[in-house]
Formats: C-alpha cells, sequence, structure tokens
C-alpha cells in the first residue's frame, strides 16, 4: 500500500514535469490561433461594449453554441482572477492531468515494467503532439475546450482499465460538453470494446 501511494505521488510529480516539459518544446499560446475564436466570446461577455461590429463575435455570444461550458466557465473563473491567468494555469491543469492518466494507464498495462510509464508521456508530447487523431491532436501549449475533452477524455480511459464504468460514463459526458467528438468517440469506442 505504501509503494503505491509513493508511485501515485512520484506519478504526480512526474506528470508535472513532463507538462513544463510540454510548454517548453512547444511554446505557450495565449490569445492566438484557435483562443482567438474562443476568447473574444469571454472578453464580450466580460465588456459588452467590445467588438460591437464583429459579425462572429455577436452571433456565437447570442445563441446556445458548442463552445458555451467553455466560454462560461472562463467567464465565470473571469471573476476571481485574470483570464491569462486563468488560460495559463488550465493549461497546466489539463496537462498534468491527462499526463497522469497516461502514466497510469501504462502501470496498468505492465506493473513490472519501469520504462514504459516514463516514456509513454514522453512519446505524447514529443513524437505525436501534433499528430491528428479522429480530427483532434493533443495540443497542450494554450487552452482550449478540446483540452479540457481530452484531459477528462485520457481520466475515462485510465477507468475504462479500472473497469469503473459509470465513472467513464460521466467522464465521457463531461468531455461531450467542451469538445463533442473527442467524448462521443471515445465513449463509442469504449462501448463497443465492451460489447
Amino acid at each position: 500500500m505504501i509503494r503505491t501511494d509513493l508511485a501515485k505521488r512520484y506519478d504526480w510529480v512526474y506528470a508535472f514535469f513532463c507538462a513544463l516539459l510540454m510548454l517548453i518544446l512547444h511554446g505557450y499560446q495565449f490569445n492566438t490561433s484557435d483562443q482567438a475564436e474562443h476568447l473574444p466570446q469571454v472578453y464580450k461577455l466580460i465588456d459588452p461594449q467590445l467588438y460591437t461590429r464583429d459579425f462572429f463575435v455577436n452571433a456565437a455570444t447570442q445563441h446556445f453554441g458548442i463552445r458555451f461550458f467553455y466560454i462560461y466557465m472562463v467567464y465565470g473563473l473571469s471573476f476571481i482572477m485574470p483570464v491569462w491567468l486563468i488560460c495559463f494555469v488550465g493549461t497546466i491543469i489539463c496537462n498534468v492531468a491527462a499526463v497522469y492518466a497516461i502514466i497510469r494507464i501504462a502501470r496498468m498495462i505492465d506493473p513490472a515494467q519501469f520504462l514504459l510509464p516514463l516514456l509513454a508521456p514522453l512519446l505524447l508530447i514529443v513524437v505525436f503532439c501534433k499528430w491528428t487523431i479522429g480530427g483532434n491532436h493533443f495540443d497542450g501549449n494554450m487552452f482550449l475546450c478540446s483540452n479540457l475533452a481530452v484531459a477528462f477524455a485520457f481520466g475515462a480511459l485510465l477507468h475504462f482499465f479500472k473497469k469503473n464504468y459509470l465513472l467513464i460514463s460521466f467522464l465521457c459526458g463531461i468531455a461531450v460538453l467542451f469538445q463533442l467528438l473527442i467524448g462521443l468517440q471515445l465513449f463509442l469506442l469504449l462501448f463497443a470494446v465492451l460489447l
């Protein structure tokens, strides 16, 4: 029991190290790329006077859309910290959670193997980071709705190996709220495996 708890603690430390390594290797991005679609909607909620003549932002903020939960989560958190800090901390948390799940899955696959839990997250953040898988890729250098979904999806995958099927459904459901394809594809794949 003590050895397992110690391994879990070291796994969290190693996951944090890998998350920082990913940011060092790939850089951190804010207010650019896909966030240029996400964050203006948050800024509009914070200050309704912004983007008064912008067609996209006005249309996206007037209706329920696919970014609704992400936008309102960041907006809600903006009452206690600035958006740039929310995005940076969110990036770290999502990457640490995803890498931790990968490490734990690697330990479950082969508990006697020492190198597998160390190499699996490194392969993800160095080699496979920008490879597209099912329309999405692991892009952990900015805080997007897909990063949240990936963190929940890796958690669901971890609990698949633990045979905790109710938690798998719950985590995939939360992933769907942030990125429909990531959560739904994983849920359908895991459901098909169980059949």
